[in-house]
């Protein structure tokens, strides 16, 4: 099986790569928000949106200029990200692009600049996920600020209430809640992952967890689907953290802790990935206290 491998680039090297032309570009664009992505790096160069890294074995650039090859972006942001310590990885071949996708791929090439801004332009109106897709993309969209955490958890807490209020309820009210947290978490995992939203992660699973009794004693619902999508996402948002293993792994015990006794979340498994053979014995540490 295909895995990443850690690669030691240094200035020098992709320097004499690249060659001493493109090289002298790069050095000369401006760069900024570069940061560790994907088994590379991404940034803004010149005002060009890049992500660099390396597969198998080739150093390449993906840059909104469209040259179709490394180019003096690429080469920008690949030095400020070696400047920066970001490891890349050696990444396995990309699979084809599927048929359905490379035929929208060739109509969209067709479209002129314009046409094809207006196109996603519309139907980000219309759709919260390419809308942030579309912002973060463009550099006009970072980590959740308190403000927007803040909508999110009262989502959630109204959510709580629900088995636990005064006010009338119904089983698909428990349902409609629990799509309504995927989504929302769904949509800040498209976004730069920060403690606000770990923490809403966390207050997500504990709410959903605390619907699952009801559910499951009903014959007529099925609540296995959307604890798949809730853990999907928490396990992704955790990955996508900066968070330290050890913090995470105390994260997780806290929230074990908490959850019912059928936990809907393969913790620590599901997260072996993110916290390393130490976080794993950290958690159980904490677990266990």
């Amino acid at each position: 099986m295909d895995v990443p491998v850690a690669v030691k680039l240094d200035a020098e090297s992709l320097l004499n790569a690249v060659g001493q032309d493109l090289g002298a570009r790069g050095r000369e664009l401006a760069v900024r928000d570069v940061v560790a992505d994907g088994g590379g790096a991404s940034g803004v160069a010149d005002g060009r949106h890049v992500w660099v890294g390396v597969v198998n074995g080739e150093l390449i650039g993906e840059c909104d200029c469209l040259a179709g090859e490394l180019c003096a972006h690429g080469v920008a942001v690949v030095l400020a990200a070696v400047e920066a310590g970001v490891v890349f990885e050696s990444l396995p071949p990309a699979e084809k692009a599927s048929p359905e996708k490379q035929r929208f791929t060739t109509a969209a090439a067709r479209l002129g600049r314009r046409e094809l801004v207006e196109l996603v332009a519309e139907h980000a109106v219309g759709d919260r996920r390419l809308a942030t897709r579309l912002m973060v993309a463009a550099g006009e969209l970072g980590a959740p600020s308190d403000d927007e955490i803040a909508v999110v958890h009262r989502i959630l807490v109204d959510a709580r209430r629900l088995p636990d209020g005064h006010a009338r309820w119904e089983l698909r009210d428990l349902l409609d809640a629990g799509r309504d947290m995927v989504t929302e978490l769904e949509v800040l995992a498209l976004r730069p992952v920060n403690d606000g939203v770990l923490d809403l992660a966390d207050e997500a699973a504990s709410v959903w967890s605390s619907f699952l009794t009801a559910l499951r004693e009903a014959w007529d619902v099925d609540p296995q689907p959307i604890s798949d999508g809730l853990a999907a996402v928490h396990v992704q948002l955790y990955e996508a953290s900066r968070v330290a293993p050890a913090d995470l792994a105390g994260r997780l015990a806290v929230l074990y802790a908490d959850l019912a006794d059928d936990p809907f979340l393969d913790v620590p498994e599901a997260y072996r990935y993110v916290l390393g053979d130490e976080g794993i014995d950290e958690f159980w540490d904490q677990a266990e206290e």
